[in-house]
């Protein structure tokens, strides 16, 4: 990465003075080819391709090292969806082996090798695949959907505007309030289909409440088609995140949910799931009173736009 932003900083005329910075790390990292093309691990081969390329004609020009080799190591890896198994390594792979890398960024004339007619195919079909795999994959880091976003950026700008990511989506995020690094889940998709899309779909969030006094508290944000009912919406969530796993008694009116999370409700001390249907995002310092608890089970509610929806496991 200290390659790649040097790279870019020396490509700069103003700077060209700071060269000799790149040549000698450019030549050591070259040296550490390993026979069979790699440089150790999926993620670092990326790297140092990207930090490599276009040397031999460029900055540092080392003879160490082959490209074709290290390509073929990445493409000997690639799995049989096309990716390369989570966000991170598919991002990083990509950027390796589209036309144009993140060293791109900087480079006036940079754009002229993003648009290459000839490179389209590859580019376009690795992008879908990284927004596919940002929408289903759990809990990229954020350094992940960086690195995902700014491949998408580079590679094509077609597909991003650079100024303000116009041509996607707005993102989808799924936060876990309680996780640490602030995991992201981002879903996004191209801007010819963002409008049709946006009319077929609604947003809203799926919040999880345990304890009278709210000792836990995790929250999805979520897009779903319209007119889903709840239940398939925690069937989804479920798929997303173990802890809104759920059992459900299966009734003649419906589905009873009594387990959410591995908490199963207990009659004998009157603790209970209950779901309200909210106008705003639940807060634990102002819980909703039961006067929102839904009207109806959750076969029968459908989800609206903009509204939030919360299980809390109280006492009754």
């Amino acid at each position: 990465m200290v390659i790649l932003a040097l790279r870019c900083v020396v490509q700069d005329h103003r700077h060209r003075s700071l060269l000799h910075f790149v040549r000698r790390p450019m030549a050591g990292l070259a040296r550490q080819q390993h026979p069979d093309g790699s440089f150790g691990t999926l993620s670092t081969t990326a790297l140092a391709i990207q930090a490599l390329e276009d040397s031999d004609s460029g900055s540092g020009s080392p003879q160490h090292w082959s490209p074709a080799a290290a390509r073929r190591w990445l493409l000997e890896r690639q799995e049989a969806d096309g990716g390369w198994a989570d966000v991170g390594r598919t991002a990083a792979a990509a950027a390796a082996l589209a036309p144009a890398t993140l060293a791109a960024v900087r480079p006036p004339h940079c754009k002229d090798k993003l648009l290459d007619s000839r490179h389209e195919p590859l580019v376009l079909s690795l992008i879908e695949l990284l927004a596919q795999y940002l929408a289903i994959h759990l809990k990229p880091s954020v350094l992940d959907v960086a690195m995902a976003l700014a491949t998408m950026v580079i590679s094509n700008p077609l597909w991003a505007n650079v100024r303000g990511l116009k041509t996607f989506n707005r993102p989808v995020y799924r936060a876990d309030s309680n996780a640490g690094e602030g995991a992201l889940k981002m879903a996004y998709q191209s801007g010819q289909a963002a409008n049709e899309s946006e009319a077929r779909n609604v947003s809203f969030t799926y919040t999880l409440w345990l304890g009278t006094n709210v000792t836990e508290n995790y929250t999805l944000y979520m897009v779903a088609p319209r007119n889903i009912s709840f239940y398939h919406v925690m069937q989804m969530a479920a798929e997303h995140d173990p802890k809104f796993a759920f059992e459900a008694s299966e009734w003649p009116n419906g589905h009873y949910v009594h387990t959410l999370g591995g908490h199963r409700e207990e009659p004998m001390g009157y603790h209970y799931w209950l779901l309200y249907r909210l106008p705003e995002t639940p807060d634990p310092s102002s819980p909703p009173g039961n006067q929102l608890v839904a009207p109806v089970g959750v076969d029968d509610l459908l989800v609206e736009d903009g509204e939030h929806y919360l299980f809390w496991y109280k006492k009754l």
